[in-house]
């Protein structure tokens, strides 16, 4: 049982290193959220009725999946980020004049989280379940909505949106989320005559363990990476624009 300390060290060192950038570097304390180049402008009526529509969308897929997995849909990451992304559309809503930095910066650990789900199914379990015969299990409409559509509503929320920076420090809390769930899975297999374990990938008694939960907790941190530099050239974009009119309109104004 090697494989366990090692993965236990791992993971040990990565929740460490989250909560002390955390507890040293508050990511809503962060002056992105404040910065000049976030316009936070109110959203727009229409932009209320798509979060309106996400809030119904996802509830009405994520009681499917309870229905039909009879409640143990609740074991899986997927329903986690899912349930997470529900509060986030119920939020946006609530925030009428789009200023709240929390909502920000749930919005920043969620869509990295929800591109690496994305991969994470479709490029390892989907492979998996097809060796197996059980393509069936992710080749649906709930597994659709949940692992793809999902990403692209995200996405379309964020590009609506006015440009801002990220908070390097949030990406502590995209590498904390999965930690937290890898600590319950351990509890729920632990816990389970069976031994189950939600994700293959994720038993600690084989060799290759260690590997697999490095590969992930990497794979989160370079996701969340990729995210913050395409948000990071947004802002530059936007302030490259606003330089660009506010010369525009001295230079009418001089020759006015």
């Amino acid at each position: 049982m090697w494989e366990a300390y090692v993965v236990a060290a791992e993971e040990g060192v990565a929740l460490l290193v989250s909560l002390y950038i955390l507890a040293t570097h508050p990511p809503h304390q962060h002056e992105a959220y404040a910065s000049p180049y976030a316009f936070r402008t109110p959203p727009s009526g229409f932009k209320r009725l798509f979060h309106v529509f996400c809030i119904v969308y996802f509830t009405l897929v994520q009681t499917v999946d309870i229905v039909h997995s009879h409640g143990h849909c609740v074991f899986f990451y997927t329903t986690w980020n899912y349930v997470a992304q529900i509060f986030f559309w119920c939020w946006s809503l609530a925030d009428r004049k789009g200023v709240s930095r929390l909502r920000l910066v749930l919005f920043d650990v969620l869509f990295p989280v929800s591109i690496f789900v994305v991969i994470v199914v479709w490029g390892i379990l989907l492979p998996m379940a097809m060796h197996t015969h059980e393509e069936a299990l992710l080749l649906n409409w709930v597994s659709f909505s949940q692992h793809g559509i999902n990403t692209v509503l995200l996405l379309v929320d964020g590009l609506w949106s006015d440009s801002r920076a990220v908070a390097w420090s949030t990406g502590a809390l995209s590498v904390l989320w999965p930690l937290i769930y890898c600590i319950f899975a351990w509890i729920v297999h632990n816990a389970s005559a069976q031994g189950f374990w939600p994700y293959p990938f994720l038993a600690i008694d084989h060799p290759d363990a260690p590997l697999w939960y490095l590969m992930l907790v990497l794979g989160q941190v370079l996701i969340f990476w990729f995210t913050w530099g395409i948000a990071s050239m947004r802002v530059r974009a936007a302030s490259h624009k606003r330089v660009d009119t506010e010369a525009l309109t001295q230079l009418l104004d001089v020759t006015a």
